[in-house]
Formats: C-alpha cells, sequence, structure tokens
C-alpha cells in the first residue's frame, strides 16, 4: 500500500501529478491520498493525516514544504510505515538551514527504522509491477533495463529520451 502525502486536486501540482501517476500506472496495492483539507481527490477519498488512514501503509510519497516533512515523518513512524519517498525539495541542496532540517529527517528516519529514499528526488518507476511514483510526465515502455540517478534533472532527461527512442526500462530510481 501506498501514500501519497501532500497529493492535489490542482493540475500542475507536485501532488497532483504523483496521485494521478500512480492511480493511471496500473498499481494493484491500495492507495491513500492525503491532503489536510481532506475530501475527494482525483476520484478518491483523501485522508487529513496519515494517521487517519485505516490498516497498514507500506510506503509513503512526501510531496508537501519542507518545513512540514520532519513532523509528517514522525506520523508516518508512528503510523508504522516502512519506507518513505521524499519528493520534497529545500534540504541540504539549498542552505545551511536546510542541511541541518535533512540531518533530523535522517534521525526521525532512523528512530522509527523506516527506509528514506530523498529527499528532493524525482521518485520511482517500476514498469512491471508496475507503478509510477514520480512526478515524471510520462511512463516509459515495459524493458528490462534499470536506471539509478542522483539528478532528478538528469532523471527526466533520460526519461524523456527513452520515451522518445522508445527504449524499454524496467525500473527508474532519483535518489
Amino acid at each position: 500500500s501506498v501514500a501519497i502525502i501532500g497529493a492535489s486536486n490542482t493540475p500542475g501540482k507536485v501532488g497532483y501529478v504523483l496521485a494521478n501517476n500512480l492511480l493511471k500506472s496500473g498499481y494493484q496495492g491500495n492507495v491513500y491520498l492525503i491532503n489536510l483539507r481532506g475530501g475527494e481527490i482525483l476520484g478518491q477519498q483523501s485522508y487529513k493525516s496519515i494517521l487517519d488512514v485505516p490498516g497498514e501503509v507500506e510506503l509513503a510519497v512526501i510531496a508537501i514544504p519542507a518545513q512540514y516533512v520532519i513532523p509528517t515523518v514522525e506520523q508516518c513512524g508512528e503510523k508504522g510505515v516502512k519506507a518513505l519517498i521524499v519528493i520534497s525539495a529545500g534540504f541540504k541542496e539549498t542552505s545551511r538551514e536546510g542541511a541541518e532540517l535533512e540531518k533530523k529527517l535522517v534521525e526521525t528516519v532512523k528512530k522509527y527504522g523506516m527506509k528514506l529514499q530523498g529527499p528532493n528526488c524525482l521518485g520511482a518507476v517500476n514498469t512491471h509491477v508496475p507503478y509510477d511514483l514520480s512526478f515524471a510526465s510520462t511512463l516509459p515502455r515495459k524493458g528490462s533495463i534499470g536506471f539509478i540517478t542522483q539528478s532528478g534533472a538528469l532523471g527526466t532527461a533520460i526519461l524523456d529520451w527513452i520515451i522518445a527512442e522508445e527504449i524499454g526500462f524496467g525500473s527508474i530510481i532519483s535518489l
């Protein structure tokens, strides 16, 4: 099961693209959309907090402003979430304060024994499961190549290229 924290009904927002991509990807597990306002997002019920989700959440994808990430990760830990993908930017790539925030993020993740991908990453795509946990615009065709990148910009450029060239990929991960 996957929770998208920061899911949105506003096209163009990262939280909208993430939720829409996952729902369109053919993922067969439970999808929980989290937005402080609650209500319906992309035709699905949303929850105001990860703590409101009934049942287990294995992975949380976080796309909210950096200053709210640590308390949200704490809630994920309380919920028993096993792994996180933090899409949010505003960490060590921006400032000394951002570096301190990232240090707190890592400490919080370790405190709860969770796995972490990110922060400030493009996400992950697997064409075999399938799932699209990225804010990329298009899913590549199914293939056997895997690609791991530290750079979201490079990941996006490669993704655009493989789609244009019709090259199949099995997975793409942005760290």
